[in-house]
């Protein structure tokens, strides 16, 4: 329906589709700045202003989709970072954003201290607002700003965001550009926790990563190595398994991994730019209470700066360059759907 059709049926647009701000006032959420979204599809999410326009919670027609763990959302205020008490603090959500000096295990050397997954996370952003509006006959939903990790007599490395989605759309388009602003290249990590759970994460769920290369990231995962792909009902005290994928991308050089449940018919899939994020960290806790499937796009192994360097795999960025990335995040419902996103994966599993 173009616009004109739609307009005689509909007064008000806030009736299909919008963007409401709004400020927690409970809990440890206490003073969250945020972003909820909606549309017509389906598609439901709140974008947290006040820590790096990262997603929490996603809904697609009531369902959730995203993992939220026992924390729940926290506020940077209560965050407690010292040691394991990160966990404390980390309330997944459907994205947050790991990096961008560090990912994986906290780093230290002199002059500098990397808590485990970086700052990036916890900054709020600077130019930051939200547009929505006709752009020919679709109507667009985009919120956008800048986030800046940087020190005296260090790092000046941004990210700038923008979230867009549509109308009709079942698709988050995350687009992100860091640029080193500082005059000395930079060690620059960036891992981008994608986190599912119940009730896709279930009996029925498949798992779909292009995996060119499997390495198990921690002792639990070795001799589940070959299981990576499997989903077991919750099993109480299971540990966690960790597993870093290299990655097959299409010619196009994209890069389709995602998730189905055969029972529900529903999933969610998620591509992006294979020259950006070459790897895949899978999360996966089959654990009663912690159940979760964690697709972690990156460009690194998810282990820490220190890992990095010693495997010889830290990536580093030059003074002034930009390095963009295009995660989209896609609901798949229904098997013709389940269908065109089979395909596109099919087109990632040969060499290029």
């Amino acid at each position: 329906m173009d616009k004109k059709e739609l307009l005689k049926r509909v007064g008000c647009i806030d009736q299909l589709a919008g963007i409401r701000r709004l400020t927690y006032t409970s809990g440890r959420r206490d003073g969250i700045r945020a972003y909820e979204v909606y549309n017509k599809a389906g598609l439901h999410f709140n974008v947290m202003e006040s820590r790096c326009l990262d997603i929490f919670n996603l809904w697609y027609k009531g369902v959730p989709l995203g993992f939220v763990s026992k924390p729940g959302m926290v506020a940077a205020p209560y965050a407690d970072l010292h040691g394991v008490n990160f966990l404390r603090s980390a309330g997944a959500g459907m994205l947050y954003t790991c990096g961008l000096t560090n990912a994986g295990n906290a780093f230290s050397e002199e002059g500098t201290d990397d808590i485990f997954h970086g700052r990036i996370r916890f900054i709020a952003p600077e130019n930051c607002g939200s547009w929505e509006g006709w752009e020919d006959n679709d109507y667009k939903l985009k919120i956008f700003g800048e986030m800046r990790d940087a020190r005296l007599f260090g790092e000046h490395l941004t990210l700038t965001r923008e979230i867009t989605t549509s109308l009709g759309s079942k698709t988050i388009k995350i687009l992100d550009t860091v640029e080193n602003r500082g005059f000395e290249e930079q060690e620059f990590m960036i891992l981008y926790h994608l986190n599912c759970g119940y009730p896709i994460v279930d009996k029925g769920c498949k798992i779909f990563i292009p995996s060119k290369d499997c390495l198990s990231m921690n002792p639990a995962s070795e001799k589940l190595k070959d299981k990576w792909n499997e989903v077991t009902d919750p099993v109480d005290g299971s540990p966690e398994n960790v597993f870093t994928h290299s990655l097959f991308h299409n010619r196009e050089g994209h890069v389709y991994a995602g998730l189905y449940n055969e029972n529900q018919k529903l999933g969610v899939s998620f591509s992006f730019n294979y020259d950006a994020l070459d790897y895949i960290v899978e999360w996966k806790s089959m654990m009663s209470g912690d159940y979760v499937l964690g697709f972690l796009a990156a460009n690194n192994h998810g282990a820490g700066r220190a890992y990095e360097r010693a495997n010889g795999s830290i990536k580093k960025i030059k003074p002034f360059e930009k390095v963009t990335a295009e995660i989209n995040i896609t609901v798949i419902d229904g098997e013709t759907e389940f269908a065109d996103f089979n395909s596109k994966f099919a087109e990632c599993r040969s060499p290029v």
